[in-house]
């Protein structure tokens, strides 16, 4: 829950309060001498110290807890997110106790970077390992779905008997699907909405196959197949391309890391023994 504007002024006045409070305990109804001011002010900014760092870690919270829902709405298991929570929490602390007693504020606030963009990456593998998982096998899911409605079923029984199958690599897809079809949205909805809330084009081709054999009447499972064979041949056109692009990529550690350390291994012992002989 985030707080607004008016709740930081409240804990602020009540801090100040508070302190106020404290005044009147230690120095009775008279002025404070120079350690009575000096204790209050240590006081007072205890509390202000500790009213700065309730409003960021709940601000940190609310972040984090966004980002995971983005990823959670991305397709990202739950134990993964879970891994991940639990890894930022602990990691925050630890890296501002760390850096702090190394480099001081500075190496503390270095920690914290170091943290949270170490979660940032973390978070874009993941939901990046799960859209590649998701493309993979998602034709074998589209043939299971088409043999389904091949054998009779609507669209509605075909996504319940294939998320019931539990396709490798799907999972959660067919069961977020199954679970969305029981709220009374037609299925061409609730694919066209995941699509969108997911950002896979893949879902929204599925929704037009299936919108258009509920508008034109023509056999969805003959549909489904072609949409699985075009999904296949996308995929080897994409491994084709990725494996023409892995020379270029091999040449950065080639050229900055391989020949460089080959030079001073073999010609720069040569060439120091030649001069050697020369000067000799």
């Amino acid at each position: 829950m985030r707080l607004s504007g008016s709740s930081h002024k409240n804990m602020a006045n009540q801090s100040s309060t508070r302190v106020a409070a404290q005044a009147l305990v230690v120095c009775g109804n008279q002025r404070p001498t120079t350690a009575e001011e000096s204790e209050l002010g240590r006081r007072e900014w205890y509390w202000q110290l500790l009213f700065w760092w309730r409003s960021l870690t709940r601000r940190v919270g609310d972040l984090l807890n966004d980002r995971l829902e983005e990823a959670r709405a991305a397709g990202v298991s739950e134990n993964s997110l879970r891994i991940l929570r639990g890894a930022t929490i602990s990691g925050i602390p630890a890296a501002l106790l760390l850096g702090f007693a190394l480099s001081g504020i500075a190496g503390a606030l270095l920690g914290v970077v170091c943290v949270t963009w170490t979660f940032e990456a973390s978070l874009r593998r993941a939901v990046s390992a799960e859209r590649s998982r998701f493309r993979r096998s998602f034709p074998d899911a589209l043939d299971l779905l088409a043999i389904a409605c091949m054998a009779g079923m609507n669209p509605y029984r075909a996504f319940q008997a294939v998320a019931a199958v539990r396709p490798k690599g799907c999972e959660s897809v067919f069961e977020y699907l199954a679970a969305e079809l029981t709220t009374g949205r037609t299925t061409s909805e609730v694919l066209a909405f995941t699509a969108r809330q997911r950002g896979w084009a893949e879902l929204a081709a599925l929704s037009r196959a299936i919108a258009g054999s509920e508008r034109l009447g023509h056999p969805l499972g003959p549909a489904l197949m072609r949409l699985a064979r075009d999904l296949r041949e996308r995929e080897i056109r994409a491994a084709q391309a990725s494996a023409r692009k892995a020379p270029i990529k091999v040449l950065f550690p080639l050229v900055f890391c391989i020949l460089p350390a080959f030079v001073l291994l073999t010609v720069v012992p040569v060439l120091a023994d030649t001069f050697a002989v020369i000067r000799a």
